[in-house]
């Protein structure tokens, strides 16, 4: 409550068209600060000023070293709070980056928290239209939403299960067939695409700079070229519709550097 103040006006005004809202968080870093009450709050908030809101997407570094104690809290305040539609992937700190790294444990302790979320709508949760992916790919308002967990140390293009279960992808490639299929449900390729990665693009919103080593991008390239644009450049020539989500540098989005358009490509 001490960080909410309440608005002029006490809701956003109503939509028109076929225009959408949705909640995009990320970095929240839940870790000891009684996340079971702070998210209610929050939620709360959100829903009083934006009752038309259609979803949530959590962007990665929900929690800070990725313990099942953190996701317990987690849990907690999600379950409680959570009252539309709401998708989870991973960022680096998932997979304990901060703390004690988890090795083969941050996966499996992402997935026993998808496993126990039962607020409604949950996409990832038992029985809904994602149960246990690491990556999504649904609909808002009419709308393609792609979110992509990134893999260790940073990395898009290391293996994962593809959406059967079992077959090997890589998650760079899950990502271009999924844009493609959304790019393909619009013949006219003016729809907006909304597109989620935890990290940024080299040199795109404030703070992304390339090299790699500055610590503020993700690894998009092929194994051993960490600094590459090559991934960027390839979804920016063929989708100029995409409206991309990271998040990773901790810098408000009311910052206006936060915002990139690219002149040749889609906006961040």
């Amino acid at each position: 409550d001490a960080a909410f103040t309440q608005p002029s006006e006490p809701q956003w005004p109503a939509l028109s068209g076929s225009k959408v809202r949705f909640t995009v968080h990320s970095d929240t870093h839940y870790t000891g600060c009684d996340v079971e009450q702070k998210l209610p709050y929050a939620f709360d908030a959100i829903y009083r000023a934006v009752p038309d809101c259609a979803a949530h997407v959590f962007d990665g570094d929900s929690v800070n070293t990725g313990p099942a104690s953190e996701y317990a809290a987690l849990l907690a305040g999600a379950n409680a709070s959570i009252k539309k539609p709401a998708l989870f992937v991973m960022g680096n700190h998932e997979f304990g980056v901060g703390g004690t790294a988890l090795g083969g444990n941050a996966v499996a302790n992402f997935g026993s928290f998808l496993s126990q979320l039962t607020c409604e709508g949950a996409l990832q949760k038992p029985g809904g239209v994602a149960e246990g992916r690491l990556n999504v790919h649904t609909t808002v308002g009419g709308y393609h939403v792609i979110a992509a967990s990134c893999g260790h140390g940073y990395w898009y293009g290391d293996a994962m299960y593809d959406d059967d279960g079992t077959t090997q992808i890589s998650r760079l490639d899950w990502m271009r067939r999924e844009i493609a299929a959304a790019a393909a449900d619009d013949p006219t390729d003016t729809k907006p695409i909304f597109f989620m990665t935890h990290h940024p693009f080299p040199d795109t919103v404030w703070y992304s700079p390339t090299p790699f080593s500055a610590g503020w991008i993700g690894d998009f390239g092929p194994d051993g070229d960490r600094n590459s644009k090559a991934f960027y450049n390839e979804l920016k020539a063929a989708y100029p519709q995409l409206v991309h989500f990271s998040g990773h540098t901790h810098i408000p989005e009311e910052d206006p550097r936060s915002i990139f358009q690219d002149l040749d490509g889609f906006t961040l």
